[in-house]
């Protein structure tokens, strides 16, 4: 996975997994909650729903650039919600493709760990119609590693032989 300093980690996520998916399905794919903007007709969107840390922290300290890393990984909830008529078959295609070589090859700021089985949750839309909606539930992991600035002390070296 790539080390990257300091920046949105969930912005990066998105991005990548929106090229991933758009890839397969040549489709509109939009980040969840977003205020304005209409669910798409026959495309996906996608909603970090949690994360949690798979191990502790560790850091890493660079001397000569005076700086020490934090890093630890991280499993992240995705959850992803297809709509339209290919619903059911792009949701089966991911949960399928999720945990294969094709999906890791193709994400960099992440790694696929497993993903849940398709549900189909239709819904009554504003005009009282239904819906076609199926939820794929996907997890990943990142390293998020952050840097900052650390102050070194050097001392003398002092020998405990005796001459």
């Amino acid at each position: 996975m790539a080390t990257m300093n300091n920046i949105d980690y969930h912005n990066a996520i998105y991005k990548e997994v929106r090229s991933y998916l758009i890839g397969l399905f040549s489709c509109e794919v939009i980040k969840g909650y977003q205020n304005d903007s209409p669910l798409p007709q026959n495309g996906v969107v996608m909603t970090i729903i949690s994360e949690r840390d798979t191990d502790q922290a560790a850091s890493y300290y660079q001397e000569e650039e005076g700086t020490a890393y934090v890093q630890n990984s991280v499993e992240v909830m995705l959850q992803l919600d297809f709509y339209g008529d290919w619903a059911a078959s792009r949701a089966r295609q991911i949960a399928n493709f999720w945990r294969s070589e094709y999906t890791t090859s193709a994400l960099n700021t992440c790694q696929p760990l497993y993903s849940k089985q398709p549900v189909r949750l239709p819904f009554v839309n504003e005009q009282n119609q239904n819906e076609q909606r199926w939820l794929l539930e996907v997890y990943l992991q990142y390293n998020p590693e952050f840097k900052q600035d650390q102050a070194f002390l050097d001392l003398p070296i002092i020998s405990t032989e005796r001459a």
